[in-house]
């Protein structure tokens, strides 16, 4: 169960990381880095529309590196952003690839070992369109860290109620469900960062059918997490839907 949510989470592994490699942000870094962490598209309120961040500029804000103040302006890395680099370097050398993890269906220990691979991830999104039981929401909620769930529209209007009523008992910053506006047919964890892991069966039938956990490294990862983090803005959220 964790112990805050996945932006603390993120925020303190990102103070870590840097200080490990000798380097303090101060506090203004480490807000510029919480409000943005990823470069990710900001709602601008007055026009109501996604405006993106420059990644130069982004680069700059969370002092990654400095500008010169030539006619032509030059980059350097800073001290914080070389401790950055060489961060990410070392958690790139340590990510595992190409983990398999095999279902062999029929065996009733196969969901039980599903939820314990997710229980060692960090916080993450799972894509199951046809995730619909509220007994595997209470696990997910109750022993991993996942902080979004992405749904098919095919999911019946008695599914989506119950689910939705479920929802409701949590905090909005611990979990959301959203329908997708796209067909979903591939079912994915994706954490914040690092491998993405595809799976061929939905949590409901794990139980009952062959299936595979495939880890898919980066770069190739973040195609998907990108493109998912797009449908997921798309989305409903089942908390704005009338039960």
């Amino acid at each position: 169960m964790p112990i805050a949510d996945a932006r603390v989470h993120r925020v303190m592994d990102y103070i870590a990381r840097v200080s490990t490699e000798g380097c303090s942000p101060t506090v203004e870094q480490v807000n510029a880095y919480a409000s943005n962490p990823f470069r990710s598209g900001l709602l601008n309120f007055l026009s109501g529309e996604i405006t993106k961040t420059l990644i130069v500029d982004w680069l700059h804000e969370v002092g990654w590196i400095a500008i010169s103040e030539d006619e032509e302006p030059t980059v350097s890395l800073t001290r914080l952003g070389q401790a950055t680099l060489k961060a990410l370097r070392k958690a790139d050398s340590l990510q595992p690839t190409g983990r398999v993890v095999l279902f062999s269906g029929g065996n009733p220990f196969d969901y039980a070992r599903f939820i314990s691979e997710l229980a060692d991830l960090p916080a993450f999104t799972l894509v199951d369109p046809f995730l619909k039981k509220i007994t595997h929401l209470e696990d997910l909620l109750e022993q991993t860290d996942c902080v979004r769930i992405l749904v098919a529209s095919k999911l019946t209007i008695g599914e989506r109620s119950r689910l939705g009523i479920a929802l409701r008992e949590v905090p909005a910053e611990r979990l959301d469900i959203r329908i997708s506006s796209e067909v979903l047919h591939d079912r994915f964890v994706i954490p914040e960062g690092g491998s993405v892991f595809s799976f061929g069966t939905s949590v409901t039938g794990l139980n009952k059918h062959f299936s595979v956990l495939i880890e898919i490294p980066e770069p190739k990862s973040n195609t998907i997490r990108e493109r998912h983090r797009v449908i997921w803005e798309e989305g409903i959220s089942l908390r704005d839907l009338e039960t």
